[in-house]
């Protein structure tokens, strides 16, 4: 059944798909389950995943928006897939200067 503060579930296995395609690509040790078979299961990934982003990237996800399968939830991806795409631009001499300034870099 679809309502409209939820999406398609179709729309939501897509978007999963992305989001732990994404969370692996940043933290592959991460012990992230993607289980989503019963609400509470999607409720835990979003929350799992969200704290992880924040927690490591300083990255702040909307739970609420990710968990909609809609436009919203695109633009909190875009932040992850931003970060993800920054990392694999930056060059040499941007990455030494991102260690001595101690920011957050991917490398």
């Amino acid at each position: 059944m679809q309502t409209s503060c939820t999406g398609s579930l179709q729309g939501y296995f897509q978007k999963r798909k992305t989001i732990y395609a994404n969370h692996k690509r940043y933290e592959p040790n991460a012990d992230i389950s993607d289980d989503i078979e019963e609400e509470k299961d999607r409720v835990n990934f979003i929350k799992s995943v969200a704290t992880l982003f924040y927690s490591k990237a300083r990255i702040k996800l909307n739970p609420k928006k990710l968990y909609t399968a809609d436009g919203y939830a695109v633009q909190e991806l875009l932040k992850v897939a931003q970060l993800l795409y920054n990392a694999y631009t930056v060059k040499g001499d941007e990455q030494e200067e991102c260690k001595k300034r101690d920011f957050w870099c991917i490398f």
